[in-house]
């Protein structure tokens, strides 16, 4: 029976007969249920599903619609109602088909129609899913990246993308955003993951001494040279080679730098050839090069040739309710480090913290999340331990940017309003509220044609 094959299609619905005529002459695998119940639990199980949900025998709920999707934002659903019942929906009601289904139909069942549209939902489930499976491995690489935001799922979607792709790679953000942990799951997800990584700070580097530093010298090369010495560059031959803040190299080693990137070779300082070097260049910076490049700071070709893939990295205040899981992280490892035997945060805390506008990104919340660790003394950390006060201004403002971030939380969550609320921490009323306000509906039915 096709029943017994893997579930494509799941039907809700009391009129077996009608369904298992339709679809047993296909080659899906379906199965037809009649209880609501019976439908969450397969759903549980096999998160993308095609279903049917046949409204015609008076049984379901349109409101129940909302239930089903909350189970993944794999589910496609179509509706099916008998053509004097859909005369007498609500107009709550229409909006819930409107924004749960992606096609509906009226009885008497266009059986010719209805089968078109189930074949092209089934095959671009298909299509995602293997999709999925082809990027599952480098996927995996990323995980190190804490976060459930829209931000940080489109940030691994482009970790994931530029990964596997053997060129230079220009990370921007803000400063303390974690560009080097983004640099890192770069290299992991690459094919030069088993050779090395090696990180070079740009701006901390002594002017004098940048070109010993990146090319190395020979013995005797200059005074004090009492032995020869291998550059950042030779030390990641075959690996990654990471340029932090390279918006602060001076004009004068610029030139050396693009030299290298054009010839893949190097002038090691008191060398007679060039050493050829083979490396995969991430740079990353928090200065805006383009202006950079306008004054007169930075070279415009070195620019072009660094900016092959861009990936930005979002600030903390762009997060949202990420701050609170990264708080629980940092909490736990500083209390298991430190033996302090901290549990959690107290709500006036949490609030603090999502309220807060943290302009040195992770980084700042690192600091005062160890500070908070070690100077309480109850376990619980509280507002007052983390010493922080966000202004109404502030407060106003990640308010307002958690509002205008519903587009993007829609986009994610292909259309599932359920989701794309609970990603910002509002209810599924307040963004109903949002889509109304800010004539959101044409960018929500634009997420669901894209899943």
């Amino acid at each position: 029976m096709r029943e017994q094959q893997a579930v494509s299609i799941l039907v809700i619905s009391r009129d077996h007969t009608l369904w298992s005529g339709i679809l047993s002459e296909q080659g899906w695998g379906y199965r037809i249920v009649a209880s609501i119940d019976t439908a969450k639990e397969i759903l549980k199980n096999a998160h993308r599903l095609v279903v049917v949900f046949d409204f015609s025998c008076g049984r379901y709920q349109c409101e129940q619609l909302e239930a089903l999707h909350g189970f993944g934002a794999g589910v496609r659903t179509i509706a099916y109602l008998d053509k004097s019942q859909k005369e007498r929906l609500t107009s709550e009601e229409l909006t819930y088909i409107s924004y749960y289904c992606v096609d509906y139909y009226t009885s008497p069942l266009p059986q010719e129609m209805v089968l078109k549209t189930l074949g092209h939902q089934v095959g671009m489930l298909d299509l995602k899913t293997s999709s999925i499976a082809k990027t599952r491995s480098v996927d995996s690489k990323v995980i190190s990246i804490i976060g459930n935001s829209p931000s940080v799922h489109r940030l691994r979607k482009h970790i994931s993308k530029v990964s596997p792709a053997d060129v230079n790679t220009l990370i921007c953000g803000e400063s303390g955003t974690g560009k080097e942990l983004v640099a890192r799951a770069i290299h992991d997800a690459s094919s030069r993951a088993e050779e090395a990584f090696v990180a070079v700070n740009c701006g901390a580097l002594n002017e004098q001494l940048i070109h010993s530093e990146l090319f190395g010298h020979e013995k005797g090369a200059f005074t004090g040279a009492s032995s020869s010495r291998r550059g950042k560059i030779a030390s990641a031959h075959n690996g990654t080679l990471f340029l932090d803040e390279i918006g602060d190299l001076p004009l004068t080693q610029q030139a050396n730098l693009l030299r290298f990137l054009q010839e893949g070779t190097i002038d090691v300082l008191g060398g007679s050839e060039p050493v050829g070097v083979n490396v995969r260049v991430v740079a990353a910076t928090h200065v805006d090069l383009e202006q950079a490049v306008k004054e007169g700071r930075f070279r415009q070709d070195l620019y072009f040739r660094l900016n092959v893939l861009r990936v930005n990295v979002p600030a903390l205040r762009e997060r949202g309710k990420d701050t609170l899981l990264l708080a629980d992280y940092f909490m736990e490892k500083f209390s298991a480090q430190y033996n302090c035997n901290t549990s959690h945060f107290d709500e006036s805390a949490r609030q603090q913290l999502l309220c807060y506008q943290w302009p040195g990104n992770v980084r700042e919340l690192i600091n005062i999340v160890k500070r908070a660790v070690l100077m309480n003394e109850m376990g619980v950390i509280s507002a007052q331990d983390l010493d922080i006060y966000p202004t109404m201004e502030s407060t106003n403002t990640a308010t307002m940017h958690r509002g205008e971030s519903l587009r993007d939380a829609l986009l994610h969550c292909d259309g599932n309003v359920l989701e794309a609320s609970k990603y910002l921490g509002i209810s599924r009323a307040t963004a109903y509220r949002i889509i109304d306000k800010y004539d959101l509906k044409p960018a929500l039915v634009r997420a669901r044609s894209l899943n």
